[in-house]
């Protein structure tokens, strides 16, 4: 039994949750975020002139999938001062912090840790903005094993993922990257004036002491080829680590049931 499926009973004989040690969380201050295959840069750490904001530039212009766009909140970035805009501005999110995904010396995407609820211990991953260079990659996979690490070290008891419920790539990532469907916001917003259900997600810090055992075991050098190609999938490792406590059968039948 994980920690939230727990209850106690208060001096009026209701039933409420279990208390919660708070002494551990700590004020998120974004640092760089090294792996062996990318790096996550906080946009607030970057000078105004730096040439990753050049550099991801030549990435959008270079972006050869318009559908990228389709699920975010604002459009394809059509000019090179518009798109710096948005990253200084932290794209006009309050409790929020981005980084930009950086591969070699090219910026090919970029990530945000929105939502933020300090008082809750409780954050989002989204916005997210992965270029044709990064998506389906090693990088793309071990950068969010970044932030989750981060965000878990820091204190955090929560990570949610939350997408439009038409998102089947979305949906499919936060599947494999080891995520619980929670449920579906229905008509939770509008987006670019079209309405936009919510398939909500999430990971919790108990979860997290598995999960990251198997995203571990998958970025080992020697699950990967010279070329690097991949020799086991990172389902197949999060099948030796299971959750006790998580209704995997039923969850998946109703996730099933929403997107079909």
């Amino acid at each position: 039994m994980l920690n939230y499926q727990k209850i106690q009973e208060n001096d009026l004989s209701q039933q409420v949750g279990v208390d919660v040690q708070l002494e551990q969380a700590q004020h998120f201050q974004p640092e760089q975020l090294n792996g062996r295959w990318g790096k996550l840069i906080p946009l607030q750490t970057l000078e105004s002139d730096s040439t990753l904001f050049r550099s991801m530039w030549r990435t959008i212009e270079r972006e050869s999938n318009k559908g990228v766009w389709t699920y975010l909140p604002y459009d394809e970035f059509v000019f090179q001062v518009q798109l710096e805009g948005a990253l200084k501005s932290n794209f006009a999110l309050k409790h929020a912090l981005h980084y930009l995904v950086q591969v070699g010396h090219q910026a090919i995407g970029w990530v945000g840790l929105i939502n933020i609820r300090e008082k809750d211990q409780v954050a989002e991953i989204g916005n997210l903005y992965f270029s044709d260079q990064l998506r389906q990659t090693t990088a793309a996979t071990e950068v969010i094993y970044l932030l989750l690490e981060e965000c878990f070290c820091k204190g955090f008891r929560k990570i949610e993922w939350r997408c439009d419920d038409l998102n089947e790539a979305s949906i499919n990532a936060a599947v494999r990257l080891g995520f619980l469907y929670e449920g579906t916001l229905r008509q939770d917003r509008i987006v670019k004036g079209k309405n936009r259900n919510t398939a909500c997600f999430s990971m919790l810090d108990e979860e997290w002491k598995r999960i990251s055992f198997a995203f571990q075991d998958w970025l080992k050098q020697d699950n990967f080829t010279v070329n690097r190609q991949q020799k086991t999938r990172l389902e197949e490792f999060m099948k030796q680590y299971p959750i006790t406590g998580r209704l995997e059968k039923e969850i998946k039948e109703r996730l099933m049931a929403t997107v079909s």
